[in-house]
């Protein structure tokens, strides 16, 4: 009966150990890893193997998220969930799924996702601007070898959506791809959305501009992005387009 006792108090004391160092997985690696490596062989030699797996199923994730934590401490707070998002290719998916994006979007995002190989710090080091503190976007506003077509008005039946908050500027066209779109990592913040032509004409001026999507981020690219121009020359923000009526929001939810 004594030594079932000095069994479970070393059990209950190896337990304590895990559960303090799972709560620190948001600090350094270095000294995470091996201390969760001895209290897990501890545990393993009372409790069989079962708990030598758990504990190096903690012991990987807790490294995991140290050195996802050390990428994101390289962006600013506001890029740091898309680089979350980029290094799990499933929170992508079900952040992709409760913005409302469709099925078919969603499991090419799966399907050919350029970053599920990399680390978080690989995501920075081969996308990240740090000199403009943002990603690594395409020259020409990625659209495919700077070509595109202007026009003052959206062709009848045209059907646009988004990925992301309508305070961005490009749009998409219904039934591109993920891949297609040739989004920055992680993109799926701010929703699905969906535009059609609105009652009201562009203002005097301005111009509608679309094309084929270039390669960029590792994604193929090759569907159809659009954006607004304004008579002074700059990008108009999707919201703004709505309010003026040049856009009609047809999300469903």
């Amino acid at each position: 009966m004594a030594k079932a006792t000095q069994v479970g108090r070393r059990i209950t004391e190896i337990i304590e150990i895990l559960f303090e160092l799972a709560s620190t997985v948001l600090r350094p690696a270095f000294y995470i890893l091996d201390p969760v490596g001895a209290a897990a062989t501890d545990l393993g030699a009372l409790m069989g193997s079962r708990a030598a797996i758990f504990g190096m199923e903690l012991s990987h994730d807790t490294v995991k998220a140290a050195e996802l934590l050390t990428a994101m401490n390289r962006l600013p707070e506001s890029y740091q969930d898309a680089l979350r998002l980029a290094s799990d290719p499933s929170a992508l998916a079900a952040a992709m799924k409760a913005g409302g994006c469709p099925q078919s979007i969603i499991d090419d995002a799966l399907k050919n996702n350029p970053f599920r190989n990399l680390t978080p710090n690989q995501i920075v080091d081969k996308y990240w601007n740090a000199d403009k503190g943002t990603w690594n976007w395409p020259e020409h506003s990625g659209f495919a070898d700077g070509k595109y077509t202007t026009s003052t008005s959206l062709p009848p039946g045209t059907h646009l959506d988004r990925i992301g908050y309508p305070g961005g500027k490009f749009l998409g066209t219904q039934g591109d791809s993920y891949g297609q779109r040739a989004l920055a990592p992680g993109s799926a913040a701010g929703g699905y959305h969906t535009y059609e032509p609105g009652p009201n004409p562009l203002p005097s001026g301005w111009q509608i501009r679309h094309g084929k999507i270039g390669e960029v981020f590792d994604h193929g690219g090759g569907g159809t992005q659009w954006v607004f121009i304004d008579k002074s020359g700059e990008e108009v923000p999707v919201d703004t387009l709505i309010k003026m009526g040049v856009l009609t929001d047809t999300t469903k939810r």
